[in-house]
Parts: C-alpha cells; structure tokens; sequence
C-alpha cells in the first residue's frame, strides 16, 4: 500500500510523495509550482541521481498516521542529517516504538541535523526511549519543540528527560507530556528541571489522572520561583480539586512570566474557584488566558467568573 506524505515547499508549494522507500522520480501536477515526489520501493536516498538538489528547500515533513515503523527510522536519520533546510518533521501516529526513536536520536544528535520541531504523539514510545532522547535535549542546539503525547513513558521515562532538560545546553521551548501515565511522583524531577531551564516556556501535562494535587503542588513550589521562565501550563484533566487551588492562587500573585494556565476539566470546586478569582480579579496579576471549563459548573462560580472579567479586562477565560 502506498503512503501519501507532504512536504511543505516554502513559499507557499507543496510536495505530495507516494512512500514505498525513497525517491526515484519527480513528475509534476497540473499546476507546475507544485510538484510531486514518487517514491519507489528499489530506490535509495543515496543512489546516484535521486533527485537530493530538489529537495534543497524542504522545510517541513508530515508523515502522520503513515504506518511507518522501526524500518525505516535508519534513512530518516540520514536525511536529518543532510537536509539542513528540514527544520520540522511530524511523526505523529506511526508505530516507530524504542528502537525507531533511537535511530532517529542518532541523526537528531549530529551537529549538521538542524531540525527545530519533532512531534512523535502515540508512536508507541516507552521510558526506555527517554535516555537517548535526554541526550538529545542536552546536544541539539536546533530542536525547540518536541512532543511526546500518548506514548507511555511514565515517572521513570519523564526523569530520565529531566536530566537533559537541566543540562545547561538544552535549548527546548516547548514539552508535550499529554497523557504520558505520569503521576506525582516525577513531579519532583519537573520541579527541579523548570528551576535549571531557562528557555523552557511550554508545558502540556494534560491528561495525566494521577498527577492529582499533590504533583501540581511541587510544581507550584517552582511556579512561585521568580527563576521559572515558563509561560504556558496546562493540567487539565488532571483531577484536581480545591486542596491545590491556594498554591495556585498564589502562583498567580507572585509570578510574573506565567501567561496561560490550562485547568480544564477538574473537580475544583466552589472553594478552589473562588481562591483563584480572588487573584485573577487584580488587574497586577499577568496571566492572560485560563480555561477553567467543567461539566459541574455551578450559578455560582459563573458569577465568579463574570466578575473576574469586569474587573481583569485582560484576562480571557475559557468555559
């Protein structure tokens, strides 16, 4: 079966390839600034001839839900490493699992591979992945975004993150951890990574269940610190109550850099809502976007909120 990716071609063309392999031929569309790359099962990217000038200015590569597997992470990591315009490549849905990470992990850590935005969602990763990847975040001088949501890396994996992370080379911007199986018990190693990392301003911890009050409030610990730079959080469904909302409230009082804070589809409460309207409600506060959306929301905490927006006009809440 034959697999349809796109390339993006800066300014605005785009390169549609059939996915056997690798390249062999380029033929074109009816509109002759987009062309189209087949790929065939005999060829190599390295066989004399493929068309590697054509490629030149690759930007972006989307190669999701394609059923790629470990097999073919080995040319992958060789076209990291000569196409130095592929600054973003998504992986998203494709069963690549341990073994296809590390292989990649070989290309993403040469200094020529200047990817900048890997996203690798539900690739059937685990925490014995997350070693090479740290070492990764400690070597790339490229890579600003990476996402790991819906792979099961656990406490164990996201620690072993944590290590590149506060490598003081490290330049990611943005972590996704949505849905990871993570729980408290890794927070303490986030805490320690967001007090180390400078550049880090994204965090997406959604969908972590186990997470619960007691993860959220070592993180805040962090949060208060003026030292943090991170500017968006999110922990929705991440079952929460009012128990955390007070070192939230207070988060919000003292930082100065937190811009978006995501806490959707919680159980906060009457009580833990109205802890952090009190603070959204003062106009030094600099957070510039909440979602607070739950299917319990009461008339009462809607007055709340419409409070907060009379008197915090800067503020948008998300229901």
């Amino acid at each position: 079966m034959k697999l349809r990716v796109c390339l993006h071609y800066p300014p605005a063309r785009w390169v549609v390839i059939n996915l056997w392999g690798s390249i062999y031929r380029i033929s074109s569309r009816r509109d002759k600034s987009m062309p189209v790359l087949h790929l065939g099962r005999r060829s190599k990217w390295s066989r004399r001839g493929s068309p590697r000038g054509q490629l030149a200015a690759v930007r972006m590569a989307r190669l999701w839900g394609c059923e790629l597997t470990a097999d073919c992470c080995g040319e992958l990591s060789s076209v990291l490493t000569t196409r130095k315009t592929l600054t973003e490549v998504n992986l998203n849905l494709n069963e690549l699992g341990d073994s296809g990470v590390r292989l990649l992990c070989t290309g993403l850590k040469h200094p020529d591979c200047k990817l900048q935005k890997l996203w690798l969602d539900k690739s059937g990763l685990t925490a014995n992945c997350c070693g090479v990847l740290s070492s990764v975040l400690s070597t790339s001088q490229t890579l600003i975004e990476l996402s790991l949501n819906l792979n099961k890396l656990g406490d164990a994996g996201v620690k072993q993150l944590c290590k590149g992370l506060r490598h003081p080379d490290c330049k990611l911007q943005t972590l996704g951890l949505f849905r990871c199986d993570l729980t408290a018990d890794c927070c303490g190693d986030l805490s320690s990574a967001l007090g180390m990392n400078q550049v880090l301003t994204e965090l997406d911890l959604k969908w972590n269940r186990q997470l619960g009050d007691s993860g959220v409030k070592v993180l805040c610990e962090r949060l208060k610190h003026p030292g943090c730079r991170l500017k968006k959080i999110r922990f929705s469904w991440c079952n929460l109550t009012a128990d955390c909302c007070s070192d939230l409230s207070t988060v919000l009082s003292t930082n100065q850099i937190l811009t978006e804070l995501d806490l959707g589809e919680n159980n906060l409460g009457y009580s833990g809502l109205k802890l952090l309207c009190e603070k959204l409600k003062d106009q030094n506060c600099k957070l510039r976007k909440i979602r607070l959306r739950c299917s319990n929301m009461s008339e009462e905490m809607r007055r709340e909120l419409s409070a907060v927006e009379t008197m915090n006009p800067h503020l948008v809440t998300q229901l």
